[in-house]
């Protein structure tokens, strides 16, 4: 399953963020289909948790992963966060982009781990 989007998270959000674009707003967007292949979102239009969460369990079990049930938003956004750093992007734009009010909320998911 390596190099499958489905399965690989950080494959599947390089993806995504490839998809998405730069354009300013929130980093996960209500992609919706407008014609067979064709994709368009709104940047003022946040997808909810519940749809994300929904949309990748969906694709980890048509890939055949059996602990799909078990997947969180949590990691993902901690993945987002992560990559997006290592890419270079500021840590004011990755707030921005979280939707976080303050340092300290955002800086829970720089962290290596949770537990301090």
């Amino acid at each position: 399953m390596t190099g499958d989007p489905r399965v690989d998270p950080v494959l599947g959000l390089a993806m995504f963020l490839l998809k998405r674009g730069d354009d300013d707003g929130y980093l996960f967007l209500d992609f919706q289909q407008a014609k067979a292949g064709s994709w368009e979102y709104d940047v003022t239009k946040q997808m909810k948790d519940a749809k994300f969460l929904e949309e990748r369990r969906e694709a980890f079990d048509e890939a055949g992963v059996d602990s799909y049930r078990f997947l969180g938003t949590h990691s993902c956004k901690r993945g987002g966060v992560q990559l997006y750093r290592l890419l270079g992007v500021p840590d004011q734009k990755i707030k921005e982009l979280g939707n976080w009010s303050t340092y300290s909320a955002y800086f829970a998911y720089v962290q290596a781990s949770n537990r301090l």
